[in-house]
């Protein structure tokens, strides 16, 4: 964005008077179209469902909780033994380790499986699920619960062909896909995000503004109020996150070496807080100032207020007419190079900046 046309007389993004913009709700590119109520052999359904999961969360959790008593056990007797047999005492020791280990972790299902049962009673309780239809994006490859929804098997992956997810009220877990209850649990994340104006004023791109830009046409247009508070909402995220990358980088990587160079290596101790501390410094340093770029580049962004639109071009198979005829148009964000949306629709990653998804 270092040449851009106009810009020492361009006025900032925030005093045009734009147009709002709506905020969307989609699901795997799909938006909500309403509610349906329960019927009685699904009230049952979810009921029958939720004690089975109560009772598979008692089951599992006592056969953990036998696991670790065993692991217990074993080593009270190991440390409390008189007499001491190197074989004996190794064999017991990697048992009871095992067995600490196995039983902390099959503690995992026991309480998802009682998380489960509560989602279910807030679900039937409600009496409703949300209905999402409409099709697919195929082109958003930042869609992660469109790939979690394909693997079901019950999805129409034709782009033109309508879907219908439905969730539970109070949680993004599916119901039903296409009228069929999945085998497994599964949730998504929905895409909560300002949508694509449907009719933008469109305008070209200079070309010394991307002069290594792809094969296809290359437009651009204003952002609405919505998006541009949307973009402004990434960049604070972005300031809070700041805040704690030294906390989720520097001291680790600092522990982690120390652990390493110290207790494994037994090298100086000195040599190993000097070490440490310059290489989880730097690390930290790097992350600092990564996240501040991309910071700056949001608010560049929300500053210009311009959306590009990339419609690829037509790769042509033989016989075809020799002539440009575009794909599913791409946006993304000028300065920061943030993906925006994919054929008309918010890119799915969106999820967090306006709002939080429903529950």
């Amino acid at each position: 964005m270092e040449n851009l046309d106009n810009k020492a007389s361009q006025t900032p993004m925030f005093h045009h008077p734009l147009e709002k913009g709506d905020v969307v709700q989609l699901c795997a590119g799909m938006p909500e179209i309403g509610t349906r109520e329960f019927l009685p052999e699904e009230q049952d359904y979810i009921d029958d469902l939720r004690r089975e999961f109560l009772r598979g969360s008692l089951m599992r959790g006592a056969l953990a909780l036998f696991i670790l008593g065993a692991a217990a056990y074993l080593l009270y007797t190991l440390f409390n033994r008189a007499d001491s047999v190197l074989w004996y005492d190794i064999l017991v020791g990697a048992l009871a380790i095992a067995g600490l280990g196995f039983g902390l972790f099959s503690l995992i299902q026991p309480v998802d499986f009682l998380l489960r049962g509560w989602v279910l009673r807030r679900a039937g309780a409600s009496g409703y699920v949300r209905v999402f239809k409409g099709t697919l994006n195929p082109s958003d490859f930042t869609d992660k619960s469109r790939r979690w929804l394909e693997k079901t098997g019950l999805l129409d992956e034709d782009s033109e062909a309508f879907n219908t997810i439905e969730l539970y009220a109070n949680h993004n877990i599916v119901h039903s896909i296409n009228d069929e209850m999945p085998d497994e649990w599964l949730a998504v994340i929905l895409t909560r995000a300002a949508a694509v104006p449907a009719e933008p004023l469109v305008l070209d791109v200079p070309t010394d503004w991307f002069p290594e830009a792809a094969e296809g046409a290359m437009q651009r247009r204003r952002q609405t109020l919505t998006e541009h508070e949307e973009i402004l909402a990434y960049a604070q995220m972005g300031r809070k996150r700041l805040n704690l990358i030294p906390f989720v980088w520097g001291v680790p990587m600092f522990l982690a070496l120390v652990f390493l160079m110290y207790t494994l290596l037994q090298l100086d101790p000195a040599l190993v807080a000097w070490v440490s501390g310059a290489i989880a410094g730097a690390i930290t340093i790097y992350n600092l100032l990564h996240t501040r770029r991309k910071i700056n580049a949001l608010l560049e962004d929300a500053e210009y207020g311009w959306v590009i639109i990339f419609t690829p071009e037509k790769l042509l198979e033989p016989g075809e007419d020799d002539r440009l005829e575009g794909n599913a148009p791409t946006e993304f964000l000028p300065a920061s190079e943030t993906l925006w949306s994919f054929g008309g629709k918010p890119a799915a990653w969106r999820y967090g900046a306006t709002s939080r998804p429903r529950p």
